[in-house]
């Protein structure tokens, strides 16, 4: 505890005033600011005050609020004491079922007021994560949210466990379960909200009691399902009826609800009042079963706390930056320094981190572990470094081999400048390659504008999937003999003109180059003796021209040191046209003109079901050359930026116009009830369907018949062992280059905690 001139940091704790009873998460709040924190499990709380003196403000359900003056002579220990309220009033309400249904359908409407109210807002987060009785792991972050259901996650600073890595990002997910959605997203299942405006048709509501606070009537009503074989929760909430909005819930959801590796999820959260007129939360709990899903193995009971304040509402600060990922680790300020004052940690959970640092220290394994991380966590450190990506040092394909180099990305360590570049060579095409990639830009939360220079003589691919980790491609190269690109060099120079405005993202390229052919030089991988497929002919010759590319997304990501991911547990649409051309008329070799475009759906469809559907059409005119042609992409691959055709060889369909669809909906739980094994708990069979269809040559669209597509089906069984997918796809057109069966385990990306 310290104390500056005009600063002061009061502690004590909330208690019950007749009882001595320590009252959890009770409100303690700065008269006049949205500044404020939440007492411990204990009763326990810690409060910076910047500017004396103030005034506190402390509230609990059923209990007289009670005002506090803080001056610089004030004791720093501030036990407070508050009053129960006995009022047995409006009894005639219980029971009642009628009478709870009417304030369901006004908190509905209410509801749809208050969101319409706020446009954006911020505050500082804090996080707590427990595994049963350890806490592995806080975070300290700023939070931006934008309307209608856009968030972004900036963690400034983190305290963990030494077997955690300071880089982990995984108890951010769904940043805020927000309670009062209509539709709940949590995994890949959709839960009716308890204010949505068809919740009466799902859940019985009963009004149990009611309670004061600050003169507020609050009603507490019961919330049960009228259903058993949906997704739906159970418990209480409480309603204001000054504001008809939930001001605390806590709810536990059936079995339905359970997702992935996580079962028996219980939710309480808290929301604290607003100009008057508004709630906004201020404390939530997440806690489940984590399984190991086998016998003998007890499952882990995962704690997620989450308290928030210092709100600030429909301010231009509040923007959030369309140019970062949703869920951004920075670890830029010490964890000790940090202003948001949250609640302290029980003696208990001090005692048992003092046993696990003991159990670290002393136990060989753990050890282990512990340096481990340490590797990933300066592996991590260096990526964030201006050094080029993976592919700028080692790949491994075809043509080249193994190439090694060196590669520099400053990342925009100047605000308006930034350069990329790379050297390198390929060991069995025995030639050079080279790049260079100065930008100039311009940024602020709202938008992006930059102009990148373009010098450059390397590898490049057909279709160039940049979008496709090329550190997946080379593991398939090395031990599998898949190589998912066509390739040719291309030497050169191009200037690209790009700009994001919110989701949209233009970008306008001229360029310069000359393309020549690359033979396959590599005939072996490492564990399998099938040769790899030689090159396609290509057209050498000068290019000469332009490419346009617009894009829309929502589609949200969490950034880690390590990798980057899409968030899971969400509704998506993403279409993106692109244009290119190769003008004569500037001395190219090659005249044509060439259209793409790609539609991605991602659609919650019912309560246990999501659609994907990915849709693409490309057109071309004029003198196409063949490292400009489209194809259908083959062989498998679970990256979702890179759909393929599973039972399909490479370049089995190329041409000068494409189109393609790729269908699969996610069924879960719905035809198959879980299946109990001796040795295994439960198996949750998980139903998904696809269905894949093609086609990519050199007709007209209008010349098309049905037979000139390729087509595949199959299933997939979902989550086997909670963690597997296990995929069964047949063709359904016999082709010389396909297969007529292919069974594929892949494992999904989720949110976890």
């Amino acid at each position: 505890v310290s104390r500056s001139k005009d600063h002061k940091i009061i502690h004590g704790y909330i208690k019950n005033a007749e009882t001595g009873e320590a009252l959890p998460i009770a409100n303690i709040q700065l008269v006049g600011t949205y500044r404020g924190t939440i007492s411990n499990d204990n009763g326990k709380y810690y409060l910076k005050i910047k500017q004396l003196p103030a005034v506190i403000l402390v509230r609990y359900m059923g209990y007289e609020s009670k005002k506090v003056t803080i001056t610089k002579g004030s004791p720093e220990k501030q036990n407070i004491f508050l009053k129960p309220i006995v009022i047995q009033l409006q009894t005639i309400y219980a029971n009642i079922y009628s009478e709870a249904e009417q304030l369901i359908i006004r908190a509905s409407k209410e509801k749809k007021r208050a969101i319409k109210f706020v446009q954006k807002y911020s505050c500082d987060s804090y996080i707590k994560l427990k595994f049963n009785a350890v806490v592995v792991l806080e975070t300290f972050s700023n939070l931006f949210y934008n309307a209608p259901n856009n968030w972004q996650e900036i963690i400034l600073s983190q305290k963990r466990i030494p077997i955690v890595s300071e880089f982990s990002n995984f108890t951010s997910g769904s940043v805020f379960l927000d309670i009062n959605a209509d539709k709940i997203l949590l995994g890949e299942k959709s839960i009716i909200g308890p204010t949505a405006p068809n919740a009466i048709d799902y859940y019985h509501y009963e009004i149990l009691d009611t309670l004061y606070q600050d003169d507020n009537r609050i009603f507490k009503l019961s919330v049960s399902p009228r259903y058993d074989n949906i997704p739906l929760m159970s418990g209480e909430l409480y309603l204001a009826d000054k504001y008809f909005l939930i001001q605390k819930i806590d709810v536990t959801l059936n079995e339905h609800c359970d997702y992935y590796i996580f079962e028996n999820i219980h939710i309480v959260q808290q929301y604290k009042v607003f100009n008057d007129s508004l709630y906004l939360p201020n404390f939530s709990l997440r806690e489940h079963d984590f399984l190991a899903n086998f016998a003998g193995i007890p499952p882990i009971r995962v704690k997620k706390s989450n308290f928030r304040e210092n709100y600030s509402i429909n301010k231009s600060a509040n923007k959030i930056n369309p140019t970062q990922s949703s869920i951004i680790i920075q670890n830029s300020v010490p964890f000790d320094s940090i202003q948001m004052y949250v609640p302290p940690l029980t003696e208990n959970e001090k005692k048992i981190l003092i046993r696990v640092d003991s159990l670290i220290a002393n136990n060989k394994t753990f050890r282990n572990v512990s340096k481990l991380v340490k590797i990933m966590d300066y592996y991590a450190v260096v990526r964030s470094k201006p050094i080029g990506d993976f592919s700028d040092f080692f790949r491994f394909n075809r043509v080249e081999g193994a190439y090694f180099g060196i590669g520099i990305d400053t990342k925009k360590l100047r605000k308006f400048f930034a350069m990329k570049t790379g050297f390198g060579y390929g060991i069995q095409d025995k030639k050079y390659k080279y790049f260079l990639y100065p930008t100039v830009s311009h940024s602020t939360p709202n938008y992006y504008m930059g102009i990148t220079f373009g010098h450059y003589n390397k590898l490049i691919t057909r279709e160039n999937i940049a979008e496709f980790p090329q550190s997946v491609n080379t593991a398939n190269s090395i031990l599998y003999n898949f190589d998912y690109f066509d390739y040719f060099y291309s030497k050169g120079n191009n200037i690209t003109f790009e700009a994001k405005i919110g989701r949209v993202n233009f970008a306008l390229s001229y360029q310069n180059e000359r393309h020549s052919r690359a033979n396959r030089n590599i005939k072996y991988c490492l564990f399998k003796g099938k040769r790899f497929i030689n090159n396609p002919v290509i057209k050498e010759g000068h290019l000469v021209g332009t490419t346009f590319k617009i894009k829309y997304s929502n589609v949200a990501y969490r950034e880690a040191s390590y990798f980057k991911i899409v968030i899971p547990n969400q509704n998506y649409f993403e279409s993106a046209f692109f244009f290119e051309s190769g003008i004569r008329e500037w001395n190219s070799d090659f005249d044509y003109f060439r259209y793409k475009l790609i539609l991605y759906l991602r659609k919650n469809t019912y309560h246990k079901g999501f659609l994907d559907v990915t849709f693409s059409v490309g057109k071309s005119s004029g003198a196409l050359p063949p490292q400009r042609y489209f194809e259908l992409e083959s062989g498998f691959s679970g990256y979702r930026r890179f759909k393929s055709f599973n039972t399909l060889d490479l370049n089995s369909f190329v041409g000068k116009n494409k189109l393609a669809v790729f269908i699969e909906h996610n069924f879960h739980d719905t035809f198959f009830q879980p299946i109990r094994l001796p040795f295994i708990k439960k198996i949750p069979w998980d139903l998904s369907l696809i269905c894949n269809s093609g086609w990519a040559g050199n007709k007209n669209f209008d010349k098309l018949l049905w037979q000139d597509f390729y087509s595949e089906v199959g299933f997939g069984l979902n989550k086997i062992f909670k963690l597997m997918k296990l995929e069964f796809i047949w063709r359904i057109k016999k082709t010389p280059d396909s297969q007529y069966f292919v069974f594929n385990i892949t494992s999904g990306n989720y949110d976890m905690f």
